[in-house]
């Protein structure tokens, strides 16, 4: 469709779409998302959008971004080198322009932050597994989708003044899956792991965190070695995320927590024994969380982590 038909469809059913009961729903329009994505075409395509659907008051705007290699024969979820294990991260980190791309249109038409940036399928979408059928799209899940789990939602976390939601394709057996099944059995992937880390930054307020890291460098093109995110809870608790994209090189963080004095910290790590490592039927807990004892305290105020190579680390801070 072309954006201008696009926005007669959507005022059309909009017209017909009403509020049953007490929860009104949410209407949502299609947006303009991917890796590809033009400056020019998007202004273009949410000019058009917003200024016809703007006066029925739409609560949203949906993208999708998949660190797309379907479609890459001599790529694997589990079988990959540094070329690839770059090339996945350096993906999933484009999502960040993205997303500020579609913010910075949105913000010309909706100043006040009303409208919803809503992610709406994102993850890792690569060849399928051998021996299965192509159509169902079943992949393996291995630290790398971990990475790729903890920056996205990180980078979501950076712009969360306009992205309100956010939904990984899929749960259960289907591309970056949280969970594998075979007849009975079931197993947990390492980006459900990530997920449940994560979970404390939900219905916590978002601190601001400056990150000064050296830079993973492969040819011309680099990245951050380390993401992160902050956040406090209702009951005053903090919790710092950490991930690490360098595959092979331990890193050292220091921090400064200049707003609140630490007394206490727990921490959990999530990493493999190698890059490629995922859980199997056979074996479902290969990745897994385990207690993180590499934090020391300076003072007060000031702490260190001994941050592993290609690992997710969550610091709860008292």
């Amino acid at each position: 469709m072309t954006s201008q038909y696009y926005a007669d469809l959507y005022c059309q059913y909009h017209n017909f779409m009403k509020n049953y009961g007490e929860t009104p729903m949410l209407r949502i329009a299609s947006g303009y998302g991917g890796s590809d994505i033009n400056a020019e075409n998007l202004a273009i395509f949410m000019d058009r959008i917003m200024n016809r659907r703007f006066p029925v008051k739409a609560d949203g705007i949906s993208i999708h971004y998949y660190v797309y290699l379907r479609n890459d024969e001599h790529h694997s979820a589990t079988q990959f080198g540094d070329l690839e294990w770059f090339a996945v991260l350096k993906l999933a980190h484009e999502i960040g322009g993205v997303i500020e791309k579609n913010a910075a249109v949105l913000d010309q038409y909706d100043p006040e932050k009303r409208v919803w940036l809503i992610v709406d399928e994102w993850g890792t979408w690569y060849p399928s597994t051998p021996d299965t059928n192509p159509d169902f799209l079943v992949q393996q899940n291995s630290m790398r989708d971990a990475l790729v789990a903890a920056l996205t939602l990180h980078i979501f976390q950076d712009h969360n003044d306009r992205v309100q939601m956010a939904n990984i394709a899929q749960v259960v057996d289907v591309l970056q899956a949280m969970i594998l099944t075979d007849g009975d059995q079931m197993i947990l992937t390492p980006s459900y792991h990530v997920f449940e880390m994560l979970k404390g930054h939900q219905h916590a307020t978002r601190l601001a965190l400056e990150c000064d890291c050296e830079r993973l460098r492969m040819g011309d093109e680099s990245l951050p070695t380390v993401s992160a995110s902050a956040s406090r809870s209702s009951t005053g608790e903090l919790l710092l995320t950490l991930c690490s994209l360098d595959p092979y090189q331990p890193l050292t963080v220091t921090c400064a927590c200049p707003d609140q004095a630490i007394s206490a910290v727990n921490g959990v790590l999530l990493a493999g024994d190698t890059i490629t490592a995922h859980n199997t039927f056979d074996t479902p807990n290969r990745v897994q969380p385990l207690e993180f004892s590499g934090v020391h305290l300076d003072d007060a105020r000031h702490f260190t982590i001994q941050l592993p190579a290609a690992a997710v680390v969550a610091l709860t801070l008292r």
